[in-house]
């Protein structure tokens, strides 16, 4: 199966995929900013209290996810303006148009991300028998 290339009207759609996710997110953060802090006399008991607290935690992970993804996109929004959109960051070989489709931000061939995961993998199951090694030593 022949590879689809890269060309000027595909990279025109993923900045304006990118512009528009960008301002959405944008947006979500600044309602979610304007709405993000409560009164505490406004939590007349213990159950609104952690109630309020539970939702605060929650609005605190969409928040992270929400920053995360827009750092995403302004790193993919850079590599546009570089001339480097879609190409691997640790090969430098194209990455192909199905997996930039399925994942627009990505950064890697998918072998690089592949091989990328298997070292992390390889430190947490390292770090896991460290762990491990310690509780041994102390029980």
């Amino acid at each position: 199966m022949e590879e689809k290339k890269m060309h000027r009207n595909d990279l025109i759609k993923f900045k304006i995929l990118f512009e528009k996710e960008r301002r959405t997110l944008l947006y979500s953060q600044k309602i979610m900013n304007d709405n993000f802090h409560s009164q505490q006399e406004d939590l007349p008991d213990s159950i609104d209290f952690i109630a309020s607290e539970l939702e605060t935690s929650m609005r605190l992970r969409l928040r992270n996810r929400e920053q995360e993804r827009l750092n995403k996109i302004e790193k993919a929004l850079f590599r546009i303006s570089k001339g480097i959109f879609g190409k691997c960051e640790s090969c430098d070989q194209e990455i192909e148009m199905n997996r930039l489709l399925a994942r627009p931000t990505t950064s890697h061939c998918i072998h690089c991300k592949e091989a990328l995961e298997y070292k992390e993998l390889q430190n947490i199951n390292s770090n896991r028998s460290k762990l491990f090694g310690i509780k041994l030593r102390l029980a």
